[in-house]
């Protein structure tokens, strides 16, 4: 490493409140993170240590006082350092810079020659039907499965990339790639059959694009437009996120520009406080999150809940609710509220807390003022008799700081396990990995990378995220979830506090490798968590008393269920186990998925209860263990008679010992348990009438409280359950059903499995009483039932009529109710928190 240092004169080119950036890139990984230089009377300067024998490149950018706009001008310069310099230095200032810029224009002008048929920009029909174009031209592609280099007509709007087989025709798309799914761009030398091709790569969570320009001119003017867009996109999603934005975005919706983000962030609040009363963090909270908590009372009780606040500049700072919910009546009853609002700097961990009346207005102008199209959704527009405005006047503000604090939990959690689950997220894109958690007695926790990782990418565009420390594994009781803030350095300083010789086994040669990362971490929010087991272990001991034998149910890879009758054995230090074959089908099965259900207890005509145990197996594989869980009774071989349950002795010697390689022990982990007991019947008479779905009356009651009901089904593509809400509808004649689309998930699932379970019933925290019904599905496009289950509410979902190709009716047969209620121990909570 050399450490090199960066002088530069800016000439009065920064403004008030801006300052002077510095861009290093390399050859193969760009960086495109500016690095804010400081100023010593009319030089910015700047000290960096950067690596031999590498070609890079730099460049002087103007930064905005937000440090979120970039003045991207002119071309970097490039510099190559020798092993022999112990130390470099630059100086430029703002008119060399723009000299340099100058003539790399014009030399861009003698190289466009009019003959060459790849400097040439054919005309685009298609560029002239697609909006907000801001950039178009020819690159070569690498296919995503055959390695072969093909040349496409690219088209950069706001929201895409593009790229077309002819520039002319609308229908030769072969791909589009979603701006905000662009992790980054690569600048660098390219693989393969173009090795030593000069390109870049755009990296995206599913794929990364190989692509070269026709000469360097052109690939700096991509580059260039890439790092334009990309910061709008991420302003705009910055100033959206944060609640500025006149309107919610939808996902579909292109990004707003900057300037309108801008404009809209800075929204003055005029009616929302009392004269002398700033509220000025009170905006900058907002802007950070528009989610506040407020806080009402009467004269008997408090009631909190987080709610969503709008503002414009004729009403200020209000709230949206139905006129009928628990907030309203307090509000009426005292006008008094406190709201908490989140703050801007995270890093500082402060929050604001207001103290601000409520005024309720439900008259037709206030309505119309505060209307939104999205708010369509729940109401059907501003003249809903249900719909009511809270507006809200600040009459004091007050800054909080919080410490800190659980930090002695972090510390017993890494105690318990070094390795912690780091997770980090730009944009809507989530990404977590194991890493091992290190502490300095000074610098705290930090992890060690390598540059260049996909988490660093992620930490330069968003410092914020979560970790997740202790044990996550199976039997884990505890653990601790911290919202932390990270910060990555290549300080030699900094490496050389942290190095520790085990760090070699990962590949890194010393505390100067050029590739070690020190990635520091600042807590900001801790939350320790106990699992309270929710397991009746009780009940397990008693039916596993009246017989030892169970039914084992595994997963297979293909998603199919297998069950088989199992010997159940229990040791009083590892509890409850069985053992088996090391090469039987359910010890695959236990590999794939470890998640098993157990039928513990008597299940034949004299069975008064048994208990279906919901468990996660292990397969114990060191000696001690199977030592400690050997039994002589091991050595024989049992096999089946034709009747169930029944074992007999067909060989003996069926395992030598513990230390058999064939002799294997699954080891459950208890996680729920569900109780049956089962009715008394009277076997005495034989009725030939068909059989009917008993507590039918429960399901008809559960759903008079809600119609909106928890469908679980089988997923069709992986061995796993899915569960979604849904509209549960019930006609005189076809009964129960629900309504969807064709092409939707939940029917590729049912198609493929149709039996489901669906929970019906008030299913929040004041559940008092819920129904599980099984059932099987059934999909009915026929004419005759698509006009029997229609109603004009339907058009709401996007169907035109009962004719309409995607509308799907799905008929549920029920086959089993099981209803569960419980205690009511307290007053039912507040209805209205489902209006947030």
């Amino acid at each position: 490493m050399v450490k090199v240092t960066f002088r530069f004169e800016d000439k009065g080119k920064a403004g008030p409140g801006e300052s002077v950036g510095l861009l290093v890139s390399g050859h193969v990984e760009a960086m495109w993170t500016p690095s804010v230089m400081t100023k010593d009377g009319d030089t910015w300067n700047l000290e960096m240590d950067l690596p031999v024998d590498v070609e890079l490149e730099y460049k002087h950018v103007i930064l905005t006082k937000d440090n979120t706009s970039l003045s991207w001008e002119g071309e970097p310069k490039s510099f190559k350092m020798a092993k022999t310099v112990a130390s470099h230095e630059t100086k430029d200032c703002w008119e060399e810079q723009k000299t340099h810029d100058d003539k790399k224009e014009k030399e861009k002008e003698k190289e466009k020659e009019p003959t060459s048929p790849k400097a040439e920009k054919p005309p685009s029909k298609v560029a002239e039907k697609v909006k907000n174009v801001v950039h178009t031209g020819h690159l070569t592609k690498c296919g995503a499965r055959v390695k072969n280099w093909k040349r496409r007509f690219f088209i950069m709007n706001d929201v895409e990339l593009a790229y077309y087989v002819d520039p002319n025709k609308i229908n030769s798309c072969k791909g589009r790639i979603p701006i905000n799914t662009i992790r980054c761009v690569r600048m660098g030398l390219l693989k393969g059959k173009k090795v030593g091709q000069r390109g870049f790569m755009v990296v995206t969570p599913k794929r990364t694009y190989s692509m070269f320009a026709d000469d360097e001119a052109q690939t700096n003017l991509w580059m260039d437009k890439f790092r334009e867009i990309k910061i709008q996109v991420e302003n705009a999603w910055m100033s959206n996120a944060g609640g500025a934005a006149a309107t919610s975005p939808a996902p579909a919706s292109p990004p707003l520009s900057p300037a309108t983000a801008t404009a809209t962030a800075t929204l003055a609040s005029p009616l929302s406080a009392v004269p002398h009363v700033d509220i000025s963090e009170v905006d900058k909270a907002f802007n950070a999150n528009p989610i506040a908590f407020l806080t009402t009372h009467d004269d008997h009780s408090l009631s909190s809940r987080p709610m969503y606040m709008r503002r414009n500049d004729t009403l200020g700072y209000h709230m949206l609710t139905h006129k009928k919910t628990k907030k309203v009546a307090h509000i009426n009853s005292n006008p008094n509220v406190v709201l908490l609002w989140g703050k801007t700097d995270i890093a500082s961990t402060q929050y604001v807390e207001t103290a601000a009346t409520i005024r309720v207005a439900d008259d037709e102008q206030t309505r119309t003022q505060a209307w939104r199209s999205e708010y369509s959704t729940w109401y059907s527009g501003p003249n809903d008799p249900q719909l009511t405005v809270l507006l809200v006047t600040i009459n004091h503000v007050k800054m909080t700081a919080v410490k800190v604090a659980n930090m002695d939990a972090v510390d017993a959690a890494v105690a318990e396990s070094n390795v912690a689950q780091m997770v980090t997220h730009v944009g809507q894109h989530l990404s977590c990995r194991p890493m091992m958690i290190l502490k300095h007695p000074e610098l705290g926790y930090h992890f060690i990378t390598r540059v260049g990782t996909n988490k660093l990418q992620h930490i330069a565009a968003n410092p914020n995220g979560n970790l997740l420390l202790g044990k996550v594994g199976v039997g884990a009781r505890k653990y601790v979830d911290a919202q932390v803030q990270y910060s990555a350095t290549t300080d030699a300083a900094v490496a050389k506090q942290i190095w520790k010789d085990d760090f070699k086994m990962f590949g890194y040669t010393g505390v100067d490798d050029p590739k070690l990362v020190v990635v520091l971490i600042q807590f900001l929010l801790v939350r320790p968590t106990i699992i309270t087991p929710t397991v009746d272990m009780e009940v397990v001991d008693e039916v596993y008393a009246q017989s030892e034998f169970v039914t084992l149910t595994t997963h297979s890879a293909e998603g199919r269920l297998s069950s088989r009758p199992m010997w159940l054995r229990k040791h009083a230090e590892l509890g409850y186990h069985v053992c088996t074959h090391a090469q039987s089908r359910k010890v695959q099965q236990v590999q794939a998925d470890p998640k098993v259900t157990l039928l513990v207890g008597k299940t034949d005509t004299s069975a008064k209860k048994f208990v279906k145990v919901t468990a996660v197996a292990k397969i114990a594989e060191d000696v001690a263990t199977k030592q400690k869980l050997w039994q002589d009774d091991y050595k024989q071989v049992y096999s089946y008679s034709e009747a169930l349950w029944l074992l007999t002795c067909s060989a003996q010697f069926g395992f030598a010992g513990a230390e058999d390689p064939a002799f294997t022990v699954l080891l459950f982990s208890v996680t729920k348990t569900d109780v049956t007991v089962m009715p008394h019947m009277d076997t005495s008479t034989t009725q030939s009438a068909a059989p009917r779905i008993a507590n039918m009356d429960d399901v008809d009651k559960a759903f008079g409280m809600n119609e909106v009901v928890a469908l679980a089904t089988t997923a069709s593509d992986a061995p796993r359950i899915r569960c979604r809400p849904m509209w549960l509808r019930k006609d005189p004649k076809l009964g129960y059903h629900f309504l969807t689309r064709r092409d939707s998930r939940k029917v590729a699932d049912i198609d493929a499995f149709p039996n489901c379970v669906i929970t019906l019933g008030q299913i929040d925290t004041s559940c008092r009483f819920f129904v599980e019904l099984k059932a099987k599905i059934v999909k009915d496009t026929s004419p005759v039932t698509c006009g029997a289950v229609w109603r004009d509410d339907y058009k709401r979902f996007g169907f035109s009529g009962a004719d309409d190709p995607a509308f799907t009716p799905l008929l549920v047969e029920p086959v089993a109710v099981a209803t569960s209620e419980k205690a009511n121990t307290q007053e039912p909570h507040d209805a209205d928190k489902q209006s947030q």
